[in-house]
């Protein structure tokens, strides 16, 4: 049974610093975070991320909402923020820099921003958390481009004695980046197709330990998130308290008009 963290609120700017286009599909930003802010990232917290808020068009200024003891946001009066949640790639307390990686979408306000995003510009953040914690589980990864930044975070983060198989599914072979990870830690990648083969892919290529604690984490497209849970448990009988994937986003709607499912 995974550990459950919770969500620390902050309230920073950050300050683009660096660009780089990795690939066909990835754009990583660094950010100078505020001198005050300070992440309280957990160490071994699968997929830490932030709440970004992101100006409105032709604005520099960002405009920040309270949240309450249970870290829901309350919006200021009359406003409607633009904030979508993204995953911590990197973070460096010593320099107050932390790096996004944001995919490439032709559609999408963090997306649309990111791609002509330059050096000096901002944007706000709040809200870091994680939704649980690995302990020594078999770990089991699984996402597409969405998730690429969470499973590479993972995947560096983790005790060098851990177990594993990370899936990655990517549209492009240029996606396909170097990624450190345990010695342990299997990482296959696969190229997206149309359909999503998965599913298929994950019944071919995963292998369960017979004994000790699973975890599954991951994230992508929501209807295949679904498909996917019901492989784990259909084909693999694996209890559904030790999944938790995300539904990071969703075919016909845009980026924001839908809920993350999890579990």
């Amino acid at each position: 049974m995974p550990v459950f963290l919770q969500k620390i609120a902050i309230d920073s700017q950050l300050i683009v610093s660096e660009i780089i286009t990795l690939s066909k599909s990835i754009i990583q930003i660094r950010f100078q975070l505020d001198k005050k802010a300070i992440l309280a990232v957990e160490a071994l917290g699968l997929g830490p991320h932030l709440k970004l808020i992101f100006p409105e068009p032709g604005q520099q200024s960002i405009v920040f909402p309270d949240l309450n003891e249970a870290g829901k946001i309350i919006w200021p009066e009359g406003e409607k923020l633009a904030i979508r949640t993204y995953s911590l790639r990197a973070y460096d307390a010593a320099s107050h820099t932390l790096t996004i990686e944001f995919a490439i979408h032709a559609e999408g306000i963090g997306s649309k921003w990111a791609q002509y995003a330059k050096p000096g510009d901002v944007i706000g953040a709040l809200g870091i958390g994680a939704k649980c914690e690995y302990q020594q589980q078999y770990l089991v990864l699984v996402g597409d481009i969405t998730a690429k930044p969470a499973i590479s975070y993972i995947l560096e983060h983790l005790p060098a004695d851990a177990k594993g198989h990370a899936f990655i599914e990517v549209p492009d072979h240029s996606d396909m980046i170097t990624i450190r990870k345990p010695q342990g830690v299997t990482l296959s990648w696969h190229i997206q197709q149309h359909p999503s083969l998965f599913p298929e892919m994950l019944i071919k290529s995963l292998n369960l330990p017979d004994e000790g604690n699973i975890l599954i984490w991951g994230g992508m497209e929501g209807s295949l998130a679904q498909h996917v849970r019901h492989c784990l448990v259909d084909q693999f009988n694996v209890n559904k308290s030790d999944i938790q994937l995300l539904n990071y986003w969703r075919i016909g709607f845009a980026e924001g008009e839908f809920r993350r499912r999890e579990g």
